[in-house]
């Protein structure tokens, strides 16, 4: 006030005379939000009895304003400013105030962002030059209508898009500053397992592939035989066990993302799935009636299951049978290895072979003594049946015939015409058709 008076070169009775009340002239302001580079409200709050009609500001960094109660004035910079309020009234100094001004620096947040896959986390890195103590909010916009107020959040991206994402800061000092990036979320790759055939049957091979724009594969199996991590586009797998069996698949998608450093590879991933079921193979128990066959008889061979066979095949060196049932029958000649294929209802097949002894199987000796042992001659297990052309004929050794008779069945006593023969060794000849068996029988008593 004394600055005003020397100013204006009045004494204080010239003041009375004006009728200004010393002690009531009071200049005085308030500013907010001071910031650098943003905008500095400043406010009169000065009080006089008269009217004040002109107010004159000096913000401290060379610049001014006239004739306004309230401003707004920019700091281009931080630092301390001795901003100065005069007050007139008809171009009278009433009164003047300072105050020195502290303008506090306007926050630089800075951040970096893992570029990631749709339906993936992004990691968002606070890197802004801040001490966290001097933040009084963080504020993101992640550009797709969801925000946060962590420091260095993590965001769910569900679709791939390039979302525009900034980072608000407000200091406890009220000053804000903002940074905004643009942020890539890649599509995952779609991966499509083609399969030759989901229902097998065991032992079958599984065929798989996959296609949908993949860089890399990573293939996976329940199943020890089949190496996890095979990377192959198209994969064969055995030995898959009866049964449900979930092959998957995971496909990778590679992006080069430009970074100030360089570019970095970012991998996007997919998993698929497939069940092949694995039906087993049907059971069959071989086997032929009767136990014996002499040549010229009937076989009958058999290969039931509980399966539901559809079909049987029967195969030999001499003929090929295309069967509905398990049972088929032959007439055979001479040893014989059968093979049979059976087939069930789902086309799952199972396969087997036997082998059909054919041949008489004569005793060497005989023992007509009556103690029930060898006391006949056996030629084979079963009846030589004449109407199939068995001819038997016995000679001792000096070649006479003893015995000769169309047809065995197994009855020869050692006698010839009802006489006993003497002990010594015979020899049979049995013919049947072209085939002609011989050998030599002991006869003792």
């Amino acid at each position: 006030m004394k600055g005003f008076i020397r100013k204006l070169g009045i004494t204080t009775a010239w003041m009375a005379i004006l009728g200004i009340a010393l002690n009531a002239q009071v200049a005085d302001f308030e500013y907010f939000s001071p910031c650098e580079g943003s905008v500095t409200k400043f406010v009169s709050t000065s009080t006089v009895p008269a009217g004040i009609d002109t107010y004159v500001w000096s913000f401290g960094d060379g610049s001014s304003s006239a004739n306004g109660e309230e401003v707004d004035h920019t700091f281009p910079q931080e630092g301390f400013f001795f901003v100065t309020l005069e007050i007139y009234s008809n171009s009278v100094l009433l009164d003047s105030e300072s105050k020195n001004v502290v303008i506090y620096p306007a926050p630089q947040p800075l951040f970096e962002a893992t570029s990631a896959c749709r339906g993936s986390w992004t990691k968002f890195t606070n890197n802004s030059p801040i001490a966290v103590e001097d933040v009084y909010e963080w504020n993101w916009d992640f550009g797709d209508g969801e925000t946060d107020e962590s420091v260095s959040p993590n965001h769910f991206y569900p679709y791939a898009n390039v979302y525009t994402v900034n980072l608000s800061v407000e200091t406890v000092n009220g000053c804000i500053g903002s940074f905004t990036k643009d942020v890539k979320v890649y599509n995952n790759p779609s991966p499509d397992i083609s399969v030759a055939d989901n229902d097998l049957c065991y032992g079958d091979e599984a065929h798989l592939g996959v296609s949908n724009y993949a860089s890399s594969v990573l293939w996976s199996s329940p199943i020890a035989q089949t190496t996890p991590g095979l990377e192959a586009f198209a994969i064969t797998v055995t030995d898959l066990p009866v049964g449900e069996n979930i092959l998957g698949v995971t496909v990778y998608k590679f992006f080069n993302e430009f970074l100030e450093f360089g570019f970095a590879p970012i991998i996007c991933d997919s998993a698929a799935s497939t069940v092949i079921n694995v039906r087993p193979n049907p059971v069959i128990a071989l086997s032929y009636t009767p136990e014996i066959v002499v040549p010229g008889g009937s076989v009958t061979l058999s290969a039931p299951s509980e399966d539901e066979i559809e079909h049987w095949v029967w195969t030999s060196a001499f003929s090929y049978d295309y069967a509905i049932d398990s049972t088929v029958m032959y007439v055979l000649y001479e040893t014989t290895e059968f093979f049979v294929e059976a087939t069930d209802i789902y086309g799952c097949k199972v396969s087997g072979s036997i082998e059909v002894d054919v041949d008489l199987k004569p005793n060497n000796i005989i023992t007509p003594n009556g103690d029930g042992k060898n006391d006949v001659w056996f030629a084979a297990t079963t009846e030589l049946d004449k109407d199939d052309g068995y001819e038997l004929i016995i000679y001792n050794r000096w070649g006479e015939e003893v015995l000769n008779q169309q047809g065995y069945s197994n009855d020869w006593d050692g006698t010839s015409n009802g006489d006993q023969l003497p002990e010594g060794t015979y020899y049979y000849v049995i013919k049947h058709n072209d085939i002609t068996y011989t050998g030599p029988i002991t006869l003792l008593r």
